[in-house]
């Protein structure tokens, strides 16, 4: 599998959110990928660092302070956990059937967030269900 990596951002973004609550700014390698993204609100702000896998073009974490968020992926190459509670369930030709949040600490077992999705005839996402 190639590896592309970049150390440098050779392009960048810069908005003001659609809320109006703050500018954003995202920055990118050659390839694509997002490196950064940068969020400020008055005297809140937050950047999220992307880290790719050296060995594929996945992302292996994301960083936004001192605790990584670690990402997990099937053997299809879908992205199947993010952190220990996000969970992603793929269906058929690789779409997403389910995402939720485990809750871990606390109430163990227990889900706070379920989202179903459903496709046409067509493979075209038509409804998302939250039970």
């Amino acid at each position: 599998m190639l590896a592309y990596r970049v150390q440098k951002p050779c392009s960048t973004k810069i908005g003001v959110c659609p809320a109006g609550n703050g500018i954003w700014g995202a920055s990118y390698d050659h390839a694509g990928n997002l490196l950064t993204l940068r969020h400020s609100a008055g005297s809140v702000s937050f950047r999220r660092t992307m880290e790719l896998d050296a060995n594929s073009n996945r992302l292996a974490c994301i960083r936004g302070g001192s605790v990584p968020i670690p990402m997990y992926y099937d053997s299809g190459g879908n992205l199947s956990e993010q952190s220990a509670s996000r969970k992603f369930e793929w269906g058929y030709g690789d779409r997403l059937r389910a995402f939720f949040v485990q809750v871990t600490a606390g109430n163990a077992g227990s889900l706070s967030l379920f989202t179903h999705y459903l496709y046409d005839s067509g493979g075209q996402s038509r409804e998302e269900a939250h039970p």
